[in-house]
């Protein structure tokens, strides 16, 4: 994915969090941040490498990949809106 592509499709997930989260869980200073109240999730654009990094912290493995399933669906919504 070269870097304006990134670039777009990172300013549709900024569009999507910010419909569907509550704007003081969201943080754009490194990508995308979204706190939960089970943990947090980060999307953002490799700044070396053709594609979009996604990682998630939570207290158990099941809100990780919770927060990494919505988190993919995110990246994947807003790519199928091209």
């Amino acid at each position: 994915m070269a870097a304006p592509e990134k670039a777009a499709l990172m300013d549709r997930v900024v569009s999507l969090v910010t419909e569907r989260y509550d704007a003081s869980s969201i943080t754009t200073l490194d990508g995308v941040r979204i706190e939960t109240k089970t943990g947090w999730m980060l999307i953002r654009a490799s700044g070396t490498q053709p594609l979009v990094r996604l990682t998630a912290e939570a207290r158990t493995d099941d809100d990780v990949e919770r927060l990494l399933a919505e988190a993919e669906n995110l990246v994947a919504t807003a790519r199928s809106e091209r």
